[in-house]
């Protein structure tokens, strides 16, 4: 308690996590004949502040206090025709400013006390990144027959960020008040802006042959903003390509069909896909540097395809299942290899890399790690569902029963891809029992989750300060799912 005292947001010492979301809108819509016109304002503000000890011991020797407050303002118009002809379009505007301020107050170890200020923190800092975002987008819609429609159009984008970034206090190479940073105007800040362009098409073509089909074919791209990692330490080596990273963009085709048969109790959706990622955004926890950093992966492939189908013999049973099939594979992508400590006098000559990884010259022991032709954490080859739900009828009232069951195929946890994370494939199921009212003003719901008590995990990463044995790989910290969960529910509506 009397260290925590010490650090900001430490209080008692005991970790916690805050946060507060605000977001309004308005939503306003005119009608001028065939000719209509869409507002959408938006406001978002979200404040979250936490404390925890990343080494997961009792010591705790690493504390870290993170705040972040973001605020986005943002305007967009339509204009949508719905004319009688066999031409439609719509076309129109988005702006957004935003600001996101983060602030840290870190202890790497109690060696970084400070008598003088009585401080046990290695370093606090504070940083800013503003951002404007400038859209333009336009579609045609073409029926040349009835049953065809051909969609094309195209989305400009102009992003601009600018970044702050200073240590208020530090220890060591972490004290960078009078640093001068290539590039920075300002002693002891770290500067960085970032400018991006893109223009990303679209086109699809629809084919209903009746009323209850439909298919498509449709090429589509992406494009997500690059930036500026504002958790990433600042020391007097730093510089501003170790926080910044570039846009992540996306192209490729879907093909799929929907339909109803059986007099509409048999609904049927299945779809197939092929995407390339360029400059994929992976989020990867560095022990050492004590920061989440952004870095950019060559490419992603990714081959798939999915198929829904939901049947309802009678109006009160119904069967629903999906399965999903999606090859995610990284190409052209060295990046960080997981936690691992050479044994005492270990050299460059006599070393041997862990599985997976290997050095990044033949001087360094630094380790590195090919993703290639690997997929990426938490992207399981096989996903899927089933389930069913049947209705009684009693009189002014009704129960209802559902099951339901969930798979998972296997897959890494953690994006270093440390051995240890790899979550073998499983099942978790779910069921409930519920009593209402005949027009649901009333209910009374059962609710059993996770039934089977399946604890895997969700999201892993290398536990800061957790290398330290010789020889071994480094101990992994995990956030696992709920066990089994039994709820009731009461609800009304008037």
């Amino acid at each position: 308690m009397a260290i925590a005292a010490t650090i900001r947001g430490g209080g008692d010492g005991t970790p916690y996590g805050k946060l507060t979301v605000a977001t309004q809108a308005i939503d306003l819509g005119w009608s001028l004949g065939a000719i209509r016109l869409d507002s959408t304002t938006g406001y978002n503000y979200t404040s979250y502040q936490f404390l925890s000890g990343f080494d997961q011991t009792t010591y705790s020797q690493l504390a870290f206090y993170n705040e972040q407050k973001a605020e986005q303002f943002s305007q967009e118009f339509r204009v949508t025709s719905e004319l009688d002809g066999a031409f439609n379009f719509m076309a129109g505007g988005f702006y957004q400013t935003a600001r996101l301020r983060d602030a840290n107050d870190t202890k790497l170890n109690d060696g970084s006390y400070n008598a003088a200020a009585n401080r046990f923190s290695t370093y606090q800092d504070r940083s800013v990144q503003t951002g404007n975002t400038l859209s333009a987008f336009a579609q045609a819609l073409i029926k040349p027959v009835d049953t065809l429609e051909i969609a094309g159009g195209a989305r400009y984008t102009r992003e601009r960020k600018r970044f702050r970034k200073q240590n208020v206090y530090g220890v060591g190479t972490f004290n960078t008040l009078n640093t001068v940073y290539p590039g920075s105007d300002t002693v002891g800040f770290l500067q960085g802006s970032f400018d991006d362009d893109n223009v990303s098409p679209e086109a699809t073509v629809t084919w209903r042959p009746d009323t209850t089909k439909t298919l498509f074919v449709a090429y589509r791209t992406g494009f997500k903003s690059g930036g500026f990692g504002l958790t990433s330490p600042l020391q007097t080596g730093t510089r501003i390509g170790d926080a910044d990273f570039e846009s992540e963009k996306a192209r490729g085709f879907e093909a799929g069909a929907k339909g109803l048969f059986l007099n509409g109790r048999l609904r049927v959706n299945v779809a197939a896909f092929a995407y390339k990622f360029t400059n994929l955004q992976v989020n990867t926890y560095d022990p050492a540097r004590v920061a989440y950093t952004i870095n950019n992966a060559g490419q992603v492939r990714q081959r798939g395809g999915e198929l829904e189908v939901n049947y309802s013999p009678t109006s009160n049973f119904n069967l629903h299942g999906a399965i999903a099939y999606t090859h995610n594979r990284f190409r052209n992508f060295v990046g960080q290899c997981y936690g691992y400590a050479f044994p005492t006098g270990t050299t460059r000559a006599t070393a041997v890399p862990p599985p997976n990884c290997s050095f990044v010259n033949a001087t360094a022991l630094t380790l590195q790690q090919d993703f290639g032709g690997r997929a990426p954490a938490r992207s399981p080859d096989w996903a899927g569902n089933g389930g069913a739900e049947v209705t009684i009828p009693l009189g002014a009232t009704k129960i209802a029963f559902t099951g339901d069951a969930f798979y998972s195929g296997s897959y890494m946890a953690a994006e270093t891809m440390a051995p240890s994370t790899r979550q073998d494939a499983f099942w978790r199921f779910n069921a409930s029992a519920r009593l209402a009212e005949v027009d649901d003003r009333w209910a009374v719901s059962v609710i059993g989750r996770n039934l089977s008590n399946k604890y895997y995990l969700l999201y892993a990463a290398d536990r800061t300060g957790g290398a330290s044995v010789p020889g071994a790989i480094g101990e992994q910290r995990g956030v696992v799912a709920r066990g089994r969960e039994i709820a009731l529910q009461v609800s009304g509506r008037f």
